[in-house]
């Protein structure tokens, strides 16, 4: 059920980053530092607005979209806590699918790989398993173990990004 909502706000993200990688991708090739940059804040603001949306929205109505899709009051029970975990996590995850673009047009995406091997290989699942099934957190565990590595992950692609954006300003200007 969460999964299905959630997919829904992914998609704009995702799709801005297809377009990011590209638009990047030219202004880095041309060397265009300054086209560069607007492509990556305005390309980051949209995003980010439209997860904030999608956030609240989860966090307004957990109630009512989930029994959209069941009238199971303990399911309904046992889901509710976990929309305000997954209305925290909406935002870093469109962040960092979106960061994913901007490094694909920077030719960075080694990078990308080994940051989402640290953010949810290893943060991710084990702290999702420790908080899930040793703590007996069971679902409301497991995804506080995928928020907290997908804020972990988008930390380090922005930090990343600074990074190389401070290195490609050197260069290019």
């Amino acid at each position: 059920i969460i999964l299905v909502i959630g997919n829904v706000a992914f998609m704009v993200p995702l799709a801005i980053s297809n377009a990011l990688a590209v638009k990047v991708g030219y202004a880095n090739g041309a060397k265009d530092y300054p086209e560069m940059v607007k492509y990556i804040k305005n390309g980051m603001g949209i995003s980010i607005c439209v997860m904030i949306i999608a956030s609240a929205v989860f966090a307004t109505f957990p109630h009512q979209l989930i029994s959209i899709f069941t009238n199971d009051v303990k399911l309904i029970s046992i889901t509710v806590p976990v929309m305000y975990i997954v209305a925290a996590y909406q935002i870093s995850d469109g962040i960092q699918v979106s960061m994913s673009g901007i490094y694909k047009g920077l030719k960075k995406t080694k990078f990308v790989m080994l940051a989402n091997m640290l953010g949810y290989l290893f943060i991710g699942i084990s702290l999702g398993t420790y908080l899930g099934i040793i703590r007996k957190m069971y679902l409301l565990g497991c995804w506080l173990g995928i928020a907290v590595s997908s804020a972990v992950l988008s930390a380090i692609l922005i930090t990343g990004l600074f990074i190389i954006l401070r290195r490609l300003k050197k260069q290019y200007i």
